[in-house]
């Protein structure tokens, strides 16, 4: 099972709550600004909650997808740690390791990504 791990922020912006949103006609609204981008991030982020229902492994590439392009966007520890977390579940070390690496030089104080 992949759990994810929500940030203190994550919770007090209520990103549980906002799951249920996002298959909504809100959650399909053109909303703009840094708004926008932080409904790109609960999207994302959805998806594994989705798989947590559905066991539907498509849910967690959906998931990667939109995590890789979160990422190549936004400096996000927590989403380089779902991200590993996610690839090492679907047997991609290959993936994993890549995207360890690649958070050990980001953050290199966070020891999630020092072992």
């Amino acid at each position: 099972m992949v759990y994810l791990r929500a940030s203190r922020e994550d919770i007090a912006q209520g990103i549980i709550h906002r799951r249920v949103l996002l298959n909504t006609e809100v959650g399909r609204a053109k909303i703009k600004g840094i708004g926008s981008e932080r409904l790109r991030k609960d999207r994302a982020l959805s998806y594994i909650i989705r798989y947590q229902s559905s066991a539907n492994v498509e849910d967690l590439e959906a998931f990667n997808q939109l995590g890789r392009r979160w990422i190549a966007v936004w400096n996000d520890a927590d989403m380089y740690n779902n991200l590993i977390n996610v690839e090492r579940y679907l047997g991609q070390q290959k993936n994993a390791r890549a995207l360890r690496e690649e958070a050990r030089r980001l953050y290199p104080e966070d020891r999630r990504f020092s072992s």
